[in-house]
């Protein structure tokens, strides 16, 4: 058996080429540069990722500012419509009561005996 393994030494040496071997070296240092190349394309892109997330992270917070003042903004507005209306509400039951005051001061001035005032005009 002693006697194989000696002949398969010989038979391996005797077939190796070494310019095989170089050019197993060549393709090898070429696989190098080219994953060389990768980690720096996928430092690059990892960089770019990370700034695009950053970007994303503050539109995000900025978008919940804005959605924020928004809401409260809207809330406001509201608020403002009910006070108007109410005022709006008020104001009109002040004239309406007004008018139905002076109809009946200028009712009871026509029915009344004495003159009216110096200078008083009556409602048409």
């Amino acid at each position: 058996m002693a006697g194989q393994y000696k002949n398969f030494e010989v038979g391996f040496a005797a077939q190796a080429d070494p310019a095989g071997f170089s050019q197993l070296d060549g393709v090898f240092q070429k696989m190098k540069v080219n994953v060389a190349n990768l980690k720096m394309k996928i430092d690059a892109a990892e960089v770019q990722k990370k700034k695009i997330m950053n970007n994303i992270q503050r539109t995000v917070t900025a978008h919940a500012r804005v959605s924020e003042r928004l809401n409260k903004r809207r809330a406001m507005a509201k608020e403002y419509e009910k006070t108007i209306s109410a005022v709006e509400g008020g104001y009109n039951g002040l004239v309406d009561s007004s008018k139905v005051l002076l109809e009946v001061l200028t009712q009871q001035m026509n029915s009344s005996d004495t003159p009216p005032p110096a200078g008083a005009t009556a409602p048409a």
